[in-house]
């Protein structure tokens, strides 16, 4: 018997151990975002996947990630929940901006 699309949804999860995005998922599964979207947000309810948050690093000021104007917010990726995943906290950046003002 053969998973579900939400089934291969956590199952894509499962098998990488690094955050993903809706198109990467999207692409991989060949579904649309729209419906993607939709069943990510089942499994961050039922607390299997959570969105982790991720700026570009202007690498000039030192301010923290989301702090200076010259970094950006990427686009929205998800990651597996696990006992090692807990520890870690929701913004995952590249570093801190060392923009110089």
């Amino acid at each position: 018997m053969s998973k579900s699309t939400l089934g291969q949804v956590l199952a894509a999860f499962e098998d990488n151990s690094k955050p993903m995005t809706l198109a990467q998922i999207a692409r991989d599964l060949d579904v649309s975002a729209a419906r993607l979207e939709g069943m990510i947000q089942y499994w961050v309810r039922k607390g299997r996947l959570r969105e982790v948050v991720s700026f570009s690093d202007c690498g000039t000021c030192g301010r923290g990630p989301g702090d200076c104007p010259f970094t950006v917010e990427l686009p929205r990726s998800y990651e597996l929940v696990t006992e090692d995943s807990l520890a870690i906290p929701l913004t995952a950046a590249g570093g801190f901006c060392n923009h110089r003002e």
